[in-house]
């Protein structure tokens, strides 16, 4: 009798259906490309029981919109799709994929991939402080990222064509900002995400003409002495910190009276001798201002 029960339960648990489902895939990755459009790669889904129906991928204008279908792709071997009406210039395009399978009775939804939204990037003259090009961007990942090491890449084009990694900031950071010292400047950037699935995150590209209207740091005159010797005057100063200096204004003054004396080319440029000084009848003072390359300065 025993034996005759547990060759009934063998065939009980033989005449059970298996059911099973293929698991979600990852969204890797969003590009946004130069035509506005939003090109998706995601990890192929693991089907090893051949019960794959089709990758269905939804959009929203944000991670907390209302998320519709936007198409349906039945062949598993297609782990990328691109977007061509969406705006992301406009909002942030925010996505992720359900796998829909069968085991030839029923239908199963994978449970959604995590939700990735597109890099939007804002490029604009900072106010505070003047002089400066202000970034700001969207983070990629509303739930949170779900890698290590994570981390904004700032790119930045200038001159035309000629693309170069400006900085490195972790996720959490979405502003960035650097003084103009170029007079008038065209400047494009673009903010990318490495992942480790072997795609990148690739913002829109956003810029625009920049001009420096920052001077230079004031120089600080050292000292003011006489040459016994000549009896000239000679003026020592301690350069101007600015990357961008181009030379200094000397000005000699006599009570509320100022006069132009010389131009001092180059941003080293640390003393001058005043040939001229009337040191016989009284004391001589000296007012110094930097200038950059824009010839502006304080």
């Amino acid at each position: 009798m025993l034996k005759n029960l547990v060759h009934t339960i063998l065939l009980l648990i033989i005449a059970v259906p298996f059911h099973a489902q293929v698991g979600p895939v990852t969204l890797q990755c969003l590009q946004v490309q130069p035509t506005g459009d939003v090109l998706l790669q995601w990890s192929p889904a693991v089907d090893p029981l051949n019960q794959f129906v089709s990758y269905e991928i939804f959009n929203a204008s944000s991670s907390d919109g209302v998320f519709s279908l936007i198409t349906s792709i039945a062949n598993p071997a297609t782990i990328s799709y691109q977007h061509n009406t969406a705006n992301p210039l406009l909002s942030d395009e925010c996505y992720y994929v359900v796998v829909i399978s069968t085991d030839g009775m029923n239908v199963f939804d994978s449970a959604p991939s995590p939700t990735v939204c597109t890099i939007s990037l804002d490029v604009q003259p900072s106010i505070s402080p003047p002089g400066q090009v202000l970034l700001t961007w969207t983070n990629p990942y509303p739930a949170g990222v779900t890698f290590a090491n994570a981390s904004y890449e700032v790119w930045q084009e200038f001159p035309v064509g000629n693309w170069s990694q400006v900085a490195t900031l972790p996720i959490g950071t979405e502003t960035w900002s650097f003084e103009v010292t170029q007079c008038e400047v065209d400047f494009n950037f673009q903010i990318f995400v490495e992942t480790p699935f072997g795609c990148v995150h690739r913002s829109d590209i956003a810029g625009g003409r920049f001009y420096d209207i920052t001077p230079p740091d004031i120089p600080v005159v050292s000292s003011v002495w006489i040459d016994h010797v000549t009896n000239d005057a000679v003026v020592e100063w301690n350069p101007s910190a600015a990357p961008d200096t181009q030379g200094y204004i000397l000005y000699r003054c006599s009570g509320s009276t100022v006069t132009l004396l010389d131009t001092i080319f180059g941003a080293t440029s640390d003393t001058f001798t005043d040939r001229l000084a009337p040191t016989g009848t009284g004391p001589v003072c000296y007012l110094l201002a930097a200038f950059d390359t824009c010839y502006s300065g304080t």
